[in-house]
């Protein structure tokens, strides 16, 4: 008897600890060990009370604590989503659908001919007042562009559709004839009339194609006025569609430049940028030469310059940057930006781009004033961002209003762009200008001079709606969240092999936290 082993001897059982298919050594090891404490626990009914009632505590918090947090998540998550859907204004606020923008511009338009006046002749009007032009007698063909393309959405598309297809019997019997047909028949009859009239357009060469609503004398004069208007055109598209170089008189564009005298001349970036430096910092390398012109020195104007010649690194695509840049420079020198956008221009120059940071950045690159005001394009690639702003609240500000005019810019053209900022004051109205420039598409710069101000009210305003608090639907979304976590784990659990579930350490622990209240066996 004295080859007996230990393991005979001694009291505690044999724990098997050979690895088993699926676990890990020591998951093994645990399992074993689970599975002999559990062998060696009493039943419940073997218990003294005292432990029963404490092994029943702990079971309930063991077997009941994820239910209890899943119920309780839900819980959580219905109240709080109901406190939502009260403040909201009830399900049928909730539910109601607004008309669509594109309807709503239509309907903005058409509300926009005085009361008393008819909308055919206030279009006729408005288009003869553009080519009547300014105060030298030079048509604003943009204008007249802008009114012709509204001139359907003043008049009534249905109307003109109606009009065109009536015959004989008349725009009304015909109306009266398809409102008693269902209604989609009656949509779709008037919109091929009304294609069908835009057509046509194309045979007749007119642009926009809305003027074939025009009156023919109204088209002679545009025909008159088209010779002197596209060599102002063409200059503008030459300097605008290229890269930081060239000049340009914004006063040959009739109608751009408003309530501003002096110097109206527009410099593409990066002469603009060394002139500008040559104010700020006559000693800079080749401003003594004398090949760079002359300017008074304006910290906006530098800073902006220094913005289109691609000189500061924001966090934007460089040609966002310089369209944005250019649009607002130009309508800057045009005489075109409220008060408040001026405002805050000059709060961002003192604190993201300084004269004197400017300066000290060209200064540091060597590069001579004269080089880069006669080969701008060569030195464009050395300015390439040489001051960082990739961070902070000013520079995401910045980004924000460069990005919508970049944005509003590529949506129509940079005439428009130009002539939209006079209705920006703020960095919201910019991005309501983006998003409206989507759907509105060449009636941007038309919104603009029939609704004004009143552009913004086409979009959804927030303050005439009753909104949920921001507590109220961050708890509700974090029931949600919590309720998913659960759901996720008791997923998890359930994929789990039976065996891995039982060498869990939990499971371990349950077993131990038994034997301790329940009692060991004898």
């Amino acid at each position: 008897m004295a080859d007996v082993s230990d393991a005979v001897r001694s009291d505690t059982p044999e724990i098997e600890t050979r690895p088993r298919n699926g676990l890990t050594g020591a998951e093994s090891v645990r399992l074993a060990a689970t599975d002999a404490c559990r062998a060696e626990t009493c039943s419940p009914w073997e218990a003294s009370p005292p432990g029963l009632g404490v092994w029943l505590l702990w079971r309930a918090l063991f077997k009941g604590f994820r239910p209890a947090w899943l119920l309780a998540s839900l819980a959580v998550s219905a109240w709080f989503g109901a406190q939502v859907v009260i403040e909201s204004g009830g399900i049928a606020a909730m539910t109601r659908t607004a008309a669509d923008l594109e309807t709503r511009i239509q309907s903005a338009l058409a509300a926009s001919v005085p009361e008393g006046v008819e909308a055919q002749d206030y279009w006729v009007d408005r288009m003869s007042e553009a080519l009547d032009g300014d105060a030298r007698r030079r048509a604003d063909l943009d204008r007249f562009r802008a009114w012709a393309v509204i001139g359907p959405d003043l008049i009534g598309r249905d109307r003109l559709a109606l009009e065109h297809l009536a015959g004989p019997a008349g725009p009304e019997a015909l109306n009266a004839r398809l409102i008693s047909a269902p209604p989609w028949v009656r949509a779709d009859t008037l919109a091929s009339g009304y294609n069908e009239l835009i057509g046509s357009a194309a045979a007749q060469r007119l642009d926009p194609p809305q003027l074939v609503f025009a009156p023919p004398a109204l088209l002679a004069r545009q025909d008159a006025a088209q010779f002197h208007w596209s060599i102002a055109e063409h200059s503008a598209n030459a300097f605008f569609s290229g890269q930081r170089s060239g000049q340009f008189e914004l006063t040959m564009v009739p109608g751009l430049v408003v309530g501003r005298g002096g110097d109206t001349r527009l410099y593409g970036g990066v002469r603009q940028l060394f002139m500008q430096a040559c104010a700020a910092s006559p000693g800079i390398d080749g401003c003594e030469t004398g090949m760079v012109p002359a300017q008074d020195f304006d910290p906006v104007r530098y800073a902006l310059a220094a913005l289109e010649a691609g000189l500061v690194d924001l966090n934007l695509p460089d040609s966002v940057v310089h369209d944005g840049a250019e649009v607002l420079q130009a309508a800057r020198e045009a005489g075109r930006l409220q008060p408040q956008l001026e405002a805050q221009l000059r709060d961002w120059v003192e604190t993201l781009l300084p004269p004197a940071e400017i300066s000290g950045a060209l200064q540091a690159l060597e590069l001579r004033a004269d080089f880069a005001f006669s080969a701008p394009s060569q030195a464009s690639r050395q300015l390439a961002g040489q001051v960082e702003r990739r961070s902070g609240a000013e520079a995401a500000a910045l980004s924000r209003l460069l990005g919508d005019l970049a944005r509003i810019r590529r949506a129509s053209s940079v005439m428009t762009a130009i002539r939209v900022v006079s209705s920006i004051g703020d960095l919201n109205q910019a991005d309501y200008l983006v998003r409206i420039s989507n759907t509105a598409g060449d009636r941007l710069l038309a919104l603009h001079f029939a609704l004004g101000d009143g552009v913004y009210q086409l979009l959804d305003s927030p303050e005439g709606h009753p909104r949920a608090s921001a507590r109220s639907v961050n708890l509700a979304y974090a029931g949600l969240l919590s309720a998913a976590i659960v759901v996720f784990l008791t997923l998890l659990r359930l994929a789990t092999s039976p065996e891995v579930r039982r060498a869990s350490r939990l499971t371990a622990l349950d077993a131990r936290v038994s034997r301790l209240f329940l009692g060991r066996k004898t």
